[in-house]
């Protein structure tokens, strides 16, 4: 058995979206012995204070994993003082420290490798005080360009860079960023789960269904998803996920071609995946794009179906097996797509998301956390 790992994530384990962190830490759960901590609440979420809640979940190989959902902590994002900011920010890591310890001395883990996902702000006033023997940054959004988080998060996140053993990115545009404070900066970008290859289609499928699978926000560029539910009124365009930005929905919500599904469970995404014949990715190209590696590129291509995606960020590694197009040339792109001969290419994008399954990324992450 290798190094117990703590890990301190954002999201909560359970949900209705995907989340990198959590698909790491299942497959990481058959040779590591695992605690994570998932969303820290306030009292604004439960009203009442309430206490910490240890429970068990596990792998889809029935390792066990181990989720603690701390206590209420005090409100502290509406505060603008910075001052003000972390003295509440002290009081709550505080109560989280003393709530990780009490579940470790449950859990019998001694000196962890601790994995902080996104919460730097915690990160730093936790350093050195899980007994751990090493604390490593997990970074899979850019702190700095994200509207949420702009006012207190971007200074804690450089200085807690500078004190980590080594940081773990998802995209190269993360990686050029943050190797600027943690020079023992590594890649991993996101992977695909291998369920997703058990009951997958053996052949393209020929239906016009055009399929986007993700949250719904404001990445998504409106006037070319207008525009290709214009220009090609044959086809279907589905959406799989949460909307958490409305003028999406309200700018196709009229069209006949357009269905919003809402969210959908990990376990259900497989056959929205198998009866689409094209998977798009129409994401508008900023500051905060240009840094994200999409879990659903890999997913696509489990499937085979060909990918057409804006150039936000840099895909180059996807060669000729995605569609790769500036806004200009989305629409036209997916109209080739649609056109594609059968079977063109897809043994080989099935090949390419098999190599890139959340196994293989577990691989690469344990090694690192084991160095």
């Amino acid at each position: 058995m290798k190094s117990d790992i703590v890990c301190i994530g954002l999201p909560q384990w359970e949900g209705n979206y995907q989340k990198p962190t959590v698909e790491l830490l299942k497959e990481l759960s058959g040779s590591h012995k695992i605690l994570y901590v998932e969303y820290t609440r306030t009292l604004k979420d439960t009203k009442l204070p309430k206490g910490s809640v240890l429970t068990k979940k596990y792998s889809r190989n029935g390792d066990e994993i181990n989720v603690l959902t701390p206590p209420s902590t005090i409100p502290m994002n509406w505060i603008s003082n910075p001052k003000v900011y972390d003295s509440v920010l002290e009081i709550n890591a505080r109560i989280l420290k003393n709530s990780i310890l009490s579940a470790m001395k449950k859990l019998n883990i001694e000196n962890p490798v601790v994995l902080n996902a996104f919460q730097p702000a915690f990160g730093t006033k936790l350093l050195g005080q899980l007994h751990e023997k090493a604390t490593y940054y997990f970074c899979y959004d850019e702190l700095t360009e994200a509207k949420w988080c702009q006012k207190h998060l971007p200074n804690y996140e450089k200085d807690f860079l500078q004190k980590v053993k080594g940081a773990i990115v998802t995209s190269e545009g993360l990686k050029s960023n943050k190797i600027k404070n943690q020079p023992n900066t590594h890649l991993i970008q996101n992977g695909v789960e291998i369920e997703m290859f058990e009951n997958a289609v053996t052949t393209s499928t020929r239906n016009n269904v055009v399929g986007y699978l993700g949250t719904i926000d404001d990445r998504m560029d409106i006037e070319i998803l207008t525009k290709a539910a214009e220009k090609y009124p044959h086809l279907e365009f589905v959406f799989i996920g949460r909307i958490l930005d409305d003028r999406v929905f309200k700018a196709l919500e009229n069209f006949p071609n357009v269905k919003f599904v809402g969210s959908k469970k990990p376990s259900e995404l497989g056959y929205y995946l198998e009866n689409m014949q094209v998977g798009i990715i129409p994401f508008v190209k900023n500051g905060f794009t240009k840094n994200i590696y999409p879990m659903k590129i890999n997913q696509y291509l489990a499937y085979g179906m060909p990918v057409v995606t804006t150039d936000f960020a840099d895909l180059s590694d996807f060669g000729d097996l995605i569609y790769y197009s500036t806004a200009d040339k989305f629409v036209n792109n997916l109209g080739s797509a649609i056109k594609e001969k059968e079977n063109e290419k897809f043994s080989e994008r099935v090949a390419f998301a098999m190599s890139n399954t959340w196994t293989n990324k577990a691989i690469k992450l344990s090694n690192i956390l084991e160095s």
